[in-house]
């Protein structure tokens, strides 16, 4: 016994949708309603716990054995929900170490980021996706409606539709199996999760939220808003909350024609705007910047304990990158306000008459005050790291390796090939000579590989091409997998490599790659891997990650340590990253997250040191 192959049916009164996992299952009347689990090869057994209310011991014990690998489509819910009905405490989870998410694994192969999709790919039956979800939504109306969702009456009105519950949970359980089985044919390495385990456990630790700063934003938020609606109506004549179209339509009835109503088409607009217009163009964008939805959203997602829980995941976005679902931290708007703590009191207290009397746009000042609802524990306080231009330093470490491979004696090129010879429909002309070559290096590895289905080695990468993968190892041992890769000419006589994959519309189908594109994946996953590196290096310095960007981390430190101390930890670079230079500049927060100048720091070879 050493595989443990899980799905739950749960309810909450908080859905997953708005809330978020953490949210949703601590929640009074959440409840897992069936249990679903399989060990190893054999067949799915059901629980319903709504009849017999506790889970078997030796599913107990599976459950928190760290010698037994859990399998789940979406591990961290089923994770966070096992997690309440066993220990009953808001800050307590079974620890993430052993659990496998294969949504996770599957987004690192590249594949769709919905189960549906996945099976598709895999070629995988579902015979009852649509079953089980009008079932769920038939329990859920019940529960929703009830006094008392734990009633005798309500598990007997909701026992049928339970009953057919059960045979969809046991064959999501099967799926589950075979979705294992399939990507065990590439699978993730050892290295990638540790990273996915020191991101899950980052997310259950969570940030904590200033909830009096929170309130009073909010409230602030929203009397401004109504104030602006109103003066919106009384100009235009519109109703309030009225549609970016029927906007356009009276701009148009004004002469002002507006191919839209977004913050870049509406201050080209108001330079040449007069009288009404130019008053209802000024208002309607201080309703597009009003944060109320961000400020919303991070109160739908605060935990009782007042923390923010599961703010990122860590193979959500394209190609492994960190994905932030409800809260893109990489766009937190900088607090250089030097009345700030001024600000933040005034916000905190709802006071509208001094913010209206005092500032000249509320939402800017909420908007830029975004980030200070982030504060750090008693005793603690944050320490935040930037990677000054990570993506740049990864591709000229790349591109002096290209360089490197083809010079002559002069450490010039030998012979740089023509970029019509190879690319016709691109333009390199604006990339240094070292960079161009990495594009050409790369494209011709990809092509050789196809052609010959061999492995070719070059500028630290490894490619190998068969039948139905094209992988691209970096110096991390993380690889970037594209499926079903060919070369195709087309009429002109021209040759393109393609592969399928997610497209920019998040839509599998064919796409294109060529030198430049394959590069700028393979940069921005080795800065990913380097950043995953230095999350856990700060985990195993016991301090705690309280927010990562794309290319930099808020760390939460004692109050005793100061910057160099905190530094220490990310100055070492990993084995894999010889030679990579790295610029990293660091300052302290006292009381909450905020924008300040920098210390530098330089990181070159493994030696680091502060100017």
């Amino acid at each position: 016994m050493k595989r443990l192959y899980l799905d739950i049916a749960a309810y909450s009164d908080k859905p997953i949708d708005k809330h978020g996992d953490y949210v949703s299952a601590e929640s009074e009347y959440s409840n897992i309603l069936l249990l679903g689990y399989a060990f190893d090869d054999e067949d799915p057994r059901v629980i319903n716990l709504m009849e017999d209310g506790a889970i078997p011991t030796h599913l107990v014990y599976a459950l928190v054995s760290p010698d037994v690998d859990k399998f789940a489509y979406n591990a961290r819910i089923a994770r966070v929900f096992l997690s309440r009905h066993l220990i009953h405490k808001a800050d307590a989870f079974l620890p993430a170490y052993s659990w496998r998410c294969l949504k996770a694994w599957s987004e690192y192969l590249g594949y769709p980021k919905t189960l549906r999709g996945v099976t598709d790919i895999l070629d995988i039956h579902d015979p009852c996706p649509n079953i089980r979800k009008t079932a769920s939504q038939a329990i859920t109306r019940i529960l929703d409606d009830a006094v008392d969702p734990k009633a005798a009456a309500v598990r007997e009105a909701i026992s049928p539709k339970l009953n057919v519950l059960a045979q969809c949970v046991k064959q999501s359980v099967q799926i589950t199996q075979e979705i294992h089985r399939r990507l065990r044919e590439t699978p993730m390495t050892e290295r990638e999760w540790t990273h996915y385990w020191a991101v899950e456990y980052a997310n259950d630790r969570g940030i904590r939220l200033d909830t009096q700063f929170l309130r009073g934003a909010l409230r602030c938020a929203a009397v401004c808003k109504a104030q602006l609606w109103e003066q919106f109506r009384t100009i235009t004549g519109l109703p309030a909350e009225c549609g970016a179209r029927a906007f356009k339509d009276w701009l148009s009835a004004h002469g002002v024609n507006a191919p839209s109503v977004s913050q870049e088409t509406i201050l080209k607009l108001r330079r040449r705007a007069t009288g009404k217009v130019a008053e209802a163009l000024d208002i309607w964008s201080a309703i597009m910047r009003n944060p109320t939805r961000h400020y919303q959203a991070l109160a739908d997602h605060c935990s009782v304990d007042g923390r923010l829980r599961g703010l990122y995941t860590c193979n959500g976005g394209k190609l492994g990158m960190l994905k932030f679902p409800f809260l893109q931290t990489d766009n937190l708007p900088a607090c250089v306000d030097d009345n700030a703590d001024e600000l933040r009191k005034r916000v905190a207290t709802c006071d509208n008459g001094w913010l209206k009397e005092n500032l000249r746009s509320i939402p800017d000042i909420l908007n830029r005050l975004l980030g200070t609802v982030f504060i750090s524990d008693k005793g603690r306080r944050f320490a935040m790291f930037t990677f000054r231009h990570l993506n740049e330093s990864v591709l000229h470490w790349l591109a002096q390796a290209s360089f490197s491979d083809c010079a002559g004696k002069d450490g010039f090129p030998s012979k740089v090939p023509l970029v019509a010879e190879y690319l016709p429909a691109q333009d390199y002309a604006n990339a240094g000579s070292a960079i161009c070559r990495l594009y050409l290096n790369v494209e011709n590895a990809i092509r050789n590989c196809l052609a010959a289905r061999c492995d070719v080695e070059t500028c630290r990468l490894r490619f190998h091409a068969d039948e139905k993968w094209l992988t691209v190892t970096l110096p991390s041992g993380h690889a970037l997998v594209y499926h079903t890769p060919f070369i195709r000419i087309d009429p002109a006589g021209f040759s393109a490599i393609r592969v399928m994959g997610l497209n920019p519309d998040n839509k599998w189908g064919y796409r294109i790659l060529d030198g430049k594109n394959i590069v700028q994946d393979i940069v921005r996953a080795v800065a990913r891997d380097f950043l995953l590196y230095k999350m856990v290096c700060v985990e195993a310095n016991e301090d705690f990650i309280a927010l990562p960007f794309r290319d930099g981390l808020l760390i939460e430190i004692d109050a005793a340590q100061n910057l160099c101390m905190a530094a220490h930890t990310l100055r070492g670079l990993p084995q894999w990253a010889n030679g990579l230079t790295v610029h990293i500049d660091g300052y302290l927060c006292e009381d909450y997250f905020k924008r300040a100048s920098c210390r530098r720091f330089r990181t070159k070879g493994g030696i680091s040191y502060a100017r």
